[in-house]
């Protein structure tokens, strides 16, 4: 990925979840000849971050987010993991020169044609730019290739399965009568979330879903995507 990123101003690395994105990024930001600026948008993802990148590497990471705030002078962190959100705001990015940083990372790059990353990014247009993705393919059809110059690195789910660094997925279906999602809406190829969790949570489909769940489960562990919060609770 480095030497992608030294011939182009923008290149996007591919890695399926649980591969270790943040650590590859995180080497990088330690390499990187200069001040590397993280973005994210969500406070998991930024603490997650900043914590990793500071353990890899040893560095001190600053975070700017809500009132954290990282310094902006000649000596300040190497290294700084933000929330988008806060730094969209003209007043809070004003506070770092357009040239504070000569790189930027965005964590799940496939937001990025958003207009509150394209505002960050437009005010630090010097600095190159790597977007780290498991799903660069978006729901709304919009294509990264717009933000994007170069694809330095894929390393999809099969292959890791079948290098031994993911396990392999098992699979099982089950049909629960009475789920009927032709009423649903469709919005960017998805389905409505409102309608979705009036459909997952209506009573019948619901108590089936449960008793064929627990039926696979058993005493294990396990995790269960749901729709929404009521649809988690309900479940």
């Amino acid at each position: 990925m480095d030497e992608a990123l030294f011939k182009h101003k923008s290149t996007i690395g591919e890695m399926a979840t649980g591969l270790g994105k943040t650590v590859i990024f995180g080497h990088i930001a330690d390499s990187w000849p200069g001040r590397v600026l993280v973005l994210a948008h969500r406070y998991e993802l930024i603490r997650q971050a900043a914590d990793k990148i500071q353990l890899i590497t040893g560095r001190a990471v600053a975070v700017e987010m809500g009132r954290e705030r990282a310094a902006d002078e000649l000596y300040g962190s190497k290294i700084v993991v933000a929330s988008v959100q806060t730094l969209c705001r003209e007043k809070r990015r004003s506070r770092f020169h357009p040239d504070h940083f000569s790189l930027i990372v965005v964590d799940e790059g496939h937001h990025a044609t958003a207009v509150t990353y394209q505002e960050v990014l437009d005010y630090f247009a010097s600095a190159k730019r790597l977007f780290v993705s498991a799903t660069p393919k978006r729901s709304d059809g919009v294509a990264l290739g717009g933000i994007c110059e170069s694809v330095a690195y894929q390393y999809g789910i099969e292959p890791a399965i079948d290098d031994g660094w993911l396990v392999p997925v098992q699979q099982t279906v089950v049909t629960v009568d009475g789920l009927d999602f032709s009423k649903a809406r469709t919005v960017a190829q998805d389905f409505n979330a409102a309608d979705l969790e009036a459909i997952l949570t209506a009573e019948e489909p619901l108590h089936k879903m449960v008793a064929s769940g627990f039926e696979i489960i058993g005493n294990r562990q396990a995790l269960w995507f749901c729709t929404s919060v009521a649809h988690a609770r309900a479940m």
